[in-house]
């Protein structure tokens, strides 16, 4: 199988797009087919192309979690980065604007997949169904990274010349949900781990909803649900894919290693994206354990000295060696490179997959869903799995157990841009409780409510009317 960017790009004439600036305008090649002249084999081109642009779109955005949470620091040969609480205090942040600019260039795609999906002639075509699963899937994924930064965003169904104005939080969070029901419509069940399934958009919903959840606990009536009603939801479609039997946990070393190399039988993974491609091969060990030495994060030292430490809970963590070097505490090998040091061979590294749900998901999805009375069980179950010896009290409190899983989520997804993500979820109502942050950045947490600005460019180009700035800004 193989992905090439340029089939994506020379078969759709696509104009520019409202909230993505002009970089946009020049990006519609001068040869192209128009979509309502696709057959099914150009369908199955244009979702390997869509899938092809989210690993870009995911490469760009994939550490960003660990760096604002602090499980970095810089790399061997970085460059001094610029320090992000600064930066996010500003409007014109060159962070904010990137990831900005980055999810609208690659909604553009997503769009162009559903309509053209939407033009066949044979919308009965499994093909036609999965050109839909795969666009409304996409469109949800990286509307809810949008969401989870800026909090209001514009809703760009169609592409457009015309500025789209931004739309408020709720909306976007229910153009989310809307998205997310139906891609689990249209998809298949699980067939392929390189391509999205209906278990893959099962557990999307289920982070959807937990966000959600944070949100209504937050203000309340949110979306006009109150928080355990999305609770309950997200616990039914986590245990969707628990109860799958295509799906199962490994527990050893091993086996954990294996999900980041290519060709590995893993049945633990229920949707990664490929990086199958003939050129331009994206190795996200460059950037923490690059072949020359020169790389730009680093395990900070709290993370390469404590993470994986034993406690009265467990221990003989499985994901210790596959993460860090045990003689060089400047490397996360999570990503083997395919030289030495490695914990596990990796005859090519350029190929390695991006995992983007596994089965860990589901099981941690459900256990905060759950709540300390019933999730201390699924987190044992789940646990089982990654320890050597696991006992678990009788019994949390809420607190305590929503330390457990900030933990063991960062045990779990340590180097895949999850930790600060995380932590605003779970710590939402209260954000001045997101300990993990030192020096500015707990104080420009609180004072943000976490959100990031709208970047100043977009503002100038569309108007304050229509691009209203987020607070404090």
């Amino acid at each position: 199988m193989k992905r090439y960017i340029y089939i994506f790009m020379a078969i759709l004439m696509i104009p520019a797009a409202a909230g993505c600036s002009s970089m946009l305008d020049d990006i519609t090649p001068r040869h192209a087919i128009s979509s309502d002249k696709l057959s099914d084999s150009d369908l199955n081109q244009l979702i390997n192309g869509m899938l092809n642009m989210m690993e870009s779109y995911s490469r760009d955005i994939w550490f960003t979690g660990d760096y604002l949470g602090e499980n970095f620091q810089g790399g061997p040969g970085a460059v001094p980065r610029t320090d992000w609480s600064t930066d996010l205090a500003q409007s014109t942040s060159s962070l904010a604007e990137s990831e900005w600019n980055g999810s609208f260039t690659k909604l553009l795609y997503a769009n162009e997949l559903i309509a053209a999906a939407g033009k066949s002639a044979n919308q009965s075509s499994e093909t036609v169904t999965d050109a839909y699963g795969t666009g409304y899937f996409c469109r949800a994924y990286i509307y809810l990274n949008l969401a989870v930064r800026y909090g209001n965003v514009p809703i760009i169904r169609n592409t457009t010349n015309d500025v789209v104005p931004i739309s408020p939080e709720a909306d976007v969070w229910n153009f989310i949900l809307e998205n997310c029901t139906e891609a689990i419509s249209a998809l298949r069940p699980f067939y392929d781990k390189y391509y999205p399934s209906k278990e893959a958009a099962y557990i999307l919903y289920a982070k959807v909803n937990l966000w959600l959840a944070a949100l209504a606990d937050r203000d309340g009536t949110y979306l006009g649900k109150a928080g355990d009603d999305y609770r309950a939801t997200a616990e039914e479609y986590a245990d969707k894919v628990l109860s799958n039997s295509s799906f199962s946990m490994t527990s050893t070393s091993e086996d954990f290693a294996g999900l980041y190399i290519n060709g590995t039988q893993n049945s633990e993974i229920v949707f990664a994206l490929a990086n199958a491609r003939p050129t331009a091969f994206i190795r996200l060990f460059e950037w923490v354990n690059d072949t020359d030495g020169s790389f730009n994060y680093s395990p900070a030292e709290a993370m390469y000295s404590g993470l994986f430490s034993d406690d009265s809970y467990r221990t003989g963590d499985i994901r210790k060696a596959p993460t860090f070097s045990p003689t060089d505490a400047t490397r996360t090998i999570k990503f083997p490179n395919g030289r030495e040091g490695q914990f596990i061979e990796n005859p090519d590294a350029q190929t390695s997959p991006m995992m983007v749900f596994r089965l860990a998901d589901a099981y941690l999805l459900k256990a905060e869903a759950e709540g300390a009375s019933a999730g201390l069980a699924t987190m044992e179950e789940f646990m089982e799995n990654r320890y050597g010896s696991v006992s678990l009290p009788a019994a949390m409190s809420d607190d305590e157990f929503r330390t457990l899983l900030l933990d063991e989520n960062n045990r779990e997804f340590y180097a895949e841009g999850r930790r600060w993500f995380d932590i605003k979820r779970l710590y939402l109502s209260d954000v001045s409780t997101a300990k993990p942050f030192r020096g500015g950045f707990n104080e420009w947490a609180s004072e943000h409510s976490f959100l990031w600005p709208v970047p100043q460019n977009q503002i100038d180009i569309a108007g304050k009317e229509n691009y209203p700035q987020n607070p404090n800004y």
